[in-house]
């Protein structure tokens, strides 16, 4: 199994005026989305750092489920690719 430490989380978000009181909510939700998505992986592997492009989330049209969603899958993606040829079911 996968075990998952994220000790620093840097963000960089533009355009939310009026938004910013929801970003921490999105932030803790794509939290628990990612724990709920991350696959059975038996890897001693470790990433140091793992850096995700821009995700360019348009807020003021997506509801907070959404970005959630988007954030979680942005960091499984970057997680995969990071673990390529380890055992990642698909």
């Amino acid at each position: 199994m996968l075990d998952l430490t994220i000790d620093n989380l840097n963000l960089e978000v533009f355009g939310a005026a009026g938004q910013e009181h929801r970003i921490e909510p999105i932030l803790r939700r794509a939290m628990v989305l990612l724990s709920e998505r991350l696959p059975d992986i038996e890897s001693s592997a470790q990433i140091d750092r793992l850096t995700l492009e821009p995700l360019g989330l348009r807020m003021a049209a997506m509801s907070d489920e959404q970005a959630a969603g988007r954030i979680a899958e942005a960091i499984l993606e970057a997680l995969a690719s990071n673990l390529e040829g380890k055992r990642w079911p698909r």
